[in-house]
C-alpha cells in the first residue's frame, strides 16, 4: 500500500481527510464530480482516492483531474488488486489508512457531493471515535444506520470496531455484499463495541439525501433509485465551472495553523480549537463573500487555501491571467501586481475591508473625511450597544481581575512586537511609545496603565515593567479590555484596534501611528504629547461623540464589510456612493455559527448479544494491553539499554576534525521543499564543502516529464520511507547518472549534486543502510543518540561525531529538540570556516523536499521541533552576530526580515 500525491506539490498541513474507495468506472461517473464539488465549495480539503481496479487509463484520468485542482490536495492510494467485494475492501482499506496516516478520516461514498465548506465537520465530531447517520429509537434499527458517510478516528477503539465490521462482512455468503448486509454489519458491530466505542450520530447535514437548504454533504440515494434532475443539474454546473479557468482568485489564509509561520503544537485538538475561534472563522466567510460578489458579476472565482506564509510572488504569478487576485493580510508594498487586490480583518472580528492598495493606513480610504458628511446608518446605535453589552473584541481576554486598577487616567494598550501594523504603519517604536508615556506620567503626575497584548509572547512587557514601574506607571495583564476602557479617562495607542473600541466608549483617543481612524481622533507624537493630551481631555464630549458616531457608521456600514449584516454595501469602490443589497453569505454564516463547535453529544448503541459484546471487549483490552506494553517496553529500552548501547558505540565514532573546515566556503543544504523552486544548484556546488542531511540525496526522482520514461539502468533502488505518513516510495538514481537524465528527473538544478559531508539520521537504521552507499563522502552523526546507529554502518564506514555539548546547550536553552540543521549551524559558527551559506531552510514553511506527505510525528501532532524557536536562533544568534553566515531565501517572501 502506497499513498501518492497526484495534485500539485504543496506543503500538506491537513489534520483530517476524506477517503473514497470505488471502482474506476464509479469514479469516472460520480467521483470526479465529488472532487470538483470540494474544489469549488470546500477548497481546504484533503482527499484520498482508492481505485480498486485502477489501470493506466484510470490513473491518467485521475492525474488529469488533479492537474486542474488549485486548492484541494488529492492523493491516490495504490494497492494490489483484490477479489474481495468492494464493500468489504472499503473497511479494510479504511483501517489501513487510519493506521498509516494517523489522522481522522471521513469514509465517503463516491456518489456524494459537497455543498458547503466542511470546516465545522472535524470540530463537531471531535469527541467521538466513530460517527454515522443513525437512529436508535425506532423499530428495525439496523435499517436506520446509513453507511454513506462514516467518520473514523485513528485509535485502538476504532481499529477494533472496524475489525468487527470486517469480520461480519466476511461471514456474509452469496457473493456480493448488499447495502443491507453493510447496514447490519455496522449496527451489529456498534452493539458489540458499545462498552468502549465513543459513538456519535452524524448530523444529518453531512449525509443529506434530499438537497435540503442547510446541507453540507449530499449522500446518494439507494443504488436502485434513479438520480433526480436536481442532482444532475448540480453536477452539470459543477463541471462547467470547474473546467473553465478562473477569472478571479481569492487566496484564503488557512486558519488551523499559524499566521506568519508554522507553530509547534499542531495536534488535532489544538487545530480544532483554532478553527472554532470566531476571529479565525470569519476569514473563511470573507473569502466566500468576495467570491459570491464576483460570481454575481459573471466572474468564475476560485478560493485557494494556503498558509499565510506561502502566499508569495510565486503563488500570485501562477494566476497572472486572472483579472483579480485577492491577497489576505497584505498591502501592495509587501506584494504587488497588476491584478492584485487586498482584504483584511479590521478592528473587530467580523469587520473586513477590501481595497486596491491594502488595509489600514495603506488603503485608499486612509485620510478621507467622507464620514463628516455621512448620513448615520439606522443600525449604528444598535451596533454600538451590542459591542458594549457583549464585550466584543478581536483578541481573547484574560479572566484574571484587574480590580487593583481603580483609576486609569490614561490607558496605553501595547501591541505585539513585529506586528504588521507596527512595521508598515507605525510612526514610533513600541519602546519609544512606552518611554514617552512613562516620562509623561512622571512629569505630569498622571496615572498611566500599560496593558499587555494577549498575543504577545516576547519579553517587552516584563522588560518595560522592570524599567518604568512607579506610583504613576502601572502594568496590567488581567481583566477585560472593555472594563479597562470603561475606567479610562483617555486612551493612547500607536495604531491598535483598541483605539476604535475606545471610540465606541467615547473616550479621547491619541494616536502615535497611522491608523484608519486618524481623521476622527487626536494625532500625537513624542514631542507634543502633553499638548495633545490636554487638547483631547478638554474637548467637548458631545462634539467628540458626534464625530465618532459618524466615523463608526461610515466605516462599519459603508466602507467595511460587516459580515453579520443582512444588508451590505455591494459597491466594490468604497469611496463611491453605496449600492445596498442582500448579503450573499449571511445564511452560510448563520449555519456555521449554529454548529456544535465543542462537539456533538455521544451516545451508546442498544445492547445486543452479551457473548459477542464480551468477545469484542476482550479483543479491545488485548489491543490496549499490547499498546501499553509496547510503550513501557520502549521506555525501559530507552532508559536502560539505549544509554548502554550508545556508550558501547561511542568509542567507534571519531570526533569530527574542525580543521577540515578552516578557511573553507561551506554550503549547508537543508531539505525545504521551497529549494526546488530555485536554480541554485551550480552556486551550491561551487562551495569548497557541501553538507547535506538525512534524506537530502540530490538524485532522488522528483518529477517525470510527460511523454518520458525513466531508464531503469540508472535506478539505484526504491526506499520505503517508514517515517512518512503515506509510506512513500522514494526512487533514487545512481550517483553516476548522466547530467541530462538527472536534470530531467530530479531537482539537481536547484539542489546541486556535490556532497562532501553527509549528516546521517541517527534515528532510522533503514535509512542509514540504504543511503550510505550513495553518499561516498564523510559521514557525520550530528546527534549524540548513537544507540540507533546501525552496527553495520559503524563497522563498515568511518563515522564522525560533533561535540555532544552542542546538542545539550540547544536543548536546554530553548527547551526544544533541535533539528540536525540547527545543530550544524550552531557547530559551524564556532569553527574557523571562511563563510557559511545556508540553503533550503525555511523553518518548515514549505514542507519536505522529497516527502509529499507529513512526517508521522507531524501527522499525530507530536512534532518535537519548534520552527519559531529555531528561526529566532538563526536570525538573532547566527545572522545578526556573524557576518560570515548568510541565509538564502528559497522563495519570494513578504516577510521583510528574510535575508537573501
Amino acid at each position: 500500500m502506497n499513498i501518492r500525491q497526484v495534485s500539485r506539490e504543496r506543503n500538506d498541513l491537513h489534520f483530517w481527510q476524506i477517503l473514497v474507495v470505488c471502482t474506476a468506472k464509479e469514479f469516472e461517473n460520480d467521483g470526479e464530480d465529488l472532487v470538483r464539488s470540494m474544489e469549488i465549495n470546500s477548497p481546504d480539503t484533503r482527499i484520498i482516492v482508492c481505485l480498486v481496479d485502477a489501470d493506466a487509463s484510470a490513473r491518467e484520468r485521475l492525474s488529469g483531474l488533479a492537474a486542474k485542482l488549485l486548492s484541494v490536495t488529492l492523493y491516490e492510494l495504490e494497492l494490489s488488486r483484490s477479489s474481495s467485494p468492494l464493500a468489504l475492501q472499503r473497511y479494510i482499506i479504511a483501517k489501513n489508512v487510519l493506521a498509516l496516516t494517523k489522522i481522522p478520516t471521513l469514509l465517503l461514498d463516491v456518489g456524494s457531493l459537497v455543498y458547503r465548506d466542511l470546516t465545522p465537520l472535524p470540530a463537531e465530531l471531535q469527541k467521538c471515535d466513530c460517527a454515522l447517520k443513525l437512529t436508535f429509537n425506532k423499530k428495525k434499527r439496523w435499517e436506520r444506520v446509513f453507511p454513506k458517510s462514516l467518520w473514523l478516528a485513528p485509535n485502538t477503539r476504532t481499529g477494533c470496531f472496524l475489525e468487527e465490521v470486517i469480520s461480519h462482512l466476511q461471514s456474509c455468503t452469496g457473493g456480493d455484499i448488499t447495502e443491507k448486509d453493510e447496514r447490519r454489519a455496522l449496527y451489529s458491530s456498534l452493539q458489540n463495541c458499545r462498552s468502549f466505542i465513543r459513538l456519535a450520530a452524524l448530523p444529518g447535514k453531512y449525509a443529506d439525501r434530499s438537497h435540503k437548504s442547510g446541507a453540507y454533504i449530499f449522500s446518494p440515494l439507494d443504488p436502485d433509485k434513479k438520480e433526480g434532475p436536481r442532482t444532475a443539474e448540480i453536477r452539470r454546473k459543477l463541471r462547467d465551472r470547474f473546467e473553465q479557468p478562473p477569472t478571479q482568485v481569492i487566496f484564503f489564509p488557512k486558519q488551523d495553523v499559524g499566521t506568519k509561520r508554522n507553530l509547534k503544537n499542531n495536534s488535532f485538538k489544538r487545530r480544532v480549537d483554532r478553527i472554532s475561534r470566531p476571529g479565525r472563522m470569519y476569514w473563511r466567510h470573507m473569502s466566500q463573500l468576495i467570491a459570491k460578489l464576483a460570481d454575481a458579476e459573471g466572474e468564475n472565482t476560485r478560493i485557494v487555501a494556503l498558509p499565510q506564509w506561502e502566499i508569495n510572488a510565486a503563488a500570485v504569478n501562477t494566476f497572472a491571467e486572472a483579472s483579480a487576485v485577492y491577497l489576505p493580510h497584505m498591502i501592495r508594498r509587501q506584494l504587488g501586481g497588476t491584478n492584485t487586490l487586498y482584504y483584511m480583518q479590521e478592528l473587530l472580528p467580523d469587520l473586513f475591508t477590501a481595497d486596491a492598495d491594502g488595509w489600514g493606513a495603506s488603503s485608499s480610504l486612509y485620510g478621507r473625511k467622507d464620514f463628516e458628511a455621512h448620513q448615520l446608518d439606522d443600525r449604528v446605535e444598535d451596533f454600538i450597544a451590542k459591542i458594549r453589552k457583549e464585550r466584543i473584541t478581536k483578541a481573547p481576554q484574560k479572566k484574571a481581575s484587574s480590580k487593583d486598577l481603580s483609576e486609569i487616567e490614561l490607558l496605553a494598550p501595547l501591541q505585539v512586537p513585529g506586528d504588521d501594523a507596527l512595521i508598515y504603519h507605525g510612526a514610533v517604536t513600541l519602546e519609544d511609545y512606552v518611554e514617552t508615556l512613562a516620562t509623561f506620567a512622571e512629569r505630569e503626575k498622571t496615572n498611566v496603565v500599560f496593558r499587555k497584548h494577549p498575543y504577545d509572547e516576547t519579553s517587552l512587557f516584563e522588560d518595560s515593567r522592570k524599567q518604568y514601574s512607579s506610583n504613576f506607571v502601572k502594568f496590567s495583564v488581567g481583566g477585560h479590555i472593555h472594563d479597562a476602557l470603561a475606567k479610562a479617562k483617555a486612551v493612547a495607542i500607536i495604531n491598535s484596534g483598541v483605539g476604535f473600541e475606545a471610540m465606541i466608549y467615547n473616550r479621547p483617543v491619541l494616536s502615535f501611528g497611522r491608523s484608519i481612524y486618524d481623521s476622527a481622533v487626536i494625532n500625537a507624537n513624542r514631542q507634543n504629547f502633553s499638548a495633545s493630551y490636554a487638547k483631547a481631555i478638554e474637548e467637548n464630549e458631545d462634539i467628540r461623540w458626534e464625530r465618532y458616531l459618524r466615523f463608526i457608521s461610515w466605516y462599519v456600514f459603508h466602507a467595511g464589510y460587516k459580515l453579520h449584516e443582512e444588508k451590505i454595501n455591494l459597491e466594490l469602490d468604497r469611496t463611491a456612493p453605496p449600492k445596498w443589497g442582500e448579503n450573499p453569505i449571511y445564511d452560510n454564516l448563520a449555519l456555521d455559527e449554529t454548529a456544535a463547535w465543542r462537539g456533538v453529544n455521544l451516545q451508546k448503541a442498544p445492547a445486543g448479544y452479551p457473548l459477542k459484546e464480551l468477545r469484542a471487549q476482550a479483543r479491545y483490552l488485548i489491543r490496549r494491553l499490547q499498546k501499553t506494553a509496547g510503550i513501557y517496553k520502549r521506555r525501559i529500552k530507552k532508559r536502560s539499554f539505549d544509554h548502554l548501547s550508545s556508550g558501547v558505540k561511542a568509542p567507534w565514532i571519531s570526533r569530527f576534525d574542525e580543521g577540515y573546515l578552516r578557511g573553507k566556503t561551506v554550503a549547508l543544504v537543508g531539505n525545504a521543499s521551497s529549494l526546488k523552486q530555485t536554480n541554485l544548484g551550480s552556486e551550491i556546488d561551487a562551495h569548497d564543502i557541501v553538507i547535506r542531511m538525512n534524506l537530502g540525496y540530490p538524485l532522488t526522482v522528483s518529477k517525470t516529464p510527460q511523454g518520458t520514461h525513466l531508464p531503469p539502468e540508472f535506478i539505484h533502488g526504491t526506499f520505503l520511507d517508514g517515517k512518512s505518513s503515506g509510506a512513500e516510495q522514494l526512487v533514487l538514481l545512481k550517483p553516476d547518472t548522466p547530467e541530462d537524465v538527472a536534470n530531467a528527473f530530479t531537482s539537481v538544478a536547484a539542489t546541486g549534486r556535490r556532497t562532501d559531508i553527509w549528516s546521517c539520521s541517527t534515528s532510522d537504521r533503514e535509512r542509514q543502510l540504504f543511503y550510505a552507499p550513495l553518499f561516498d563522502c564523510r559521514t557525520v552523526a550530528c546527534h549524540p543518540a548513537f544507540e540507533h546507529l546501525s552496527p553495520w554502518l559503524i563497522l563498515n564506514r568511518k563515522i564522525f561525531k560533533l561535540p555532544a555539548f552542542i546538542y545539550r546547550e540547544l536543548r536546554d536553552e530553548f527547551s526544544i529538540e533541535p533539528t540536525s540543521g540547527l545543530i550544524w549551524i550552531d557547530y559551524l559558527r564556532r569553527t574557523q570556516l571562511a563563510s557559511l551559506t545556508i540553503y533550503g531552510f525555511d523553518f518548515f514553511a514549505s514542507g519536505h523536499i522529497v516527502r509529499r506527505m507529513p512526517n508521522l510525528l507531524q501527522a499525530e501532532g507530536k512534532w518535537p521541533h519548534d520552527p519559531q524557536a529555531e528561526r529566532d536562533y538563526v536570525f538573532e544568534k547566527a545572522l545578526a552576530k556573524d557576518a560570515r553566515i548568510r541565509l538564502v531565501s528559497s522563495v519570494s517572501n513578504s516577510d521583510p526580515s528574510i535575508v537573501t
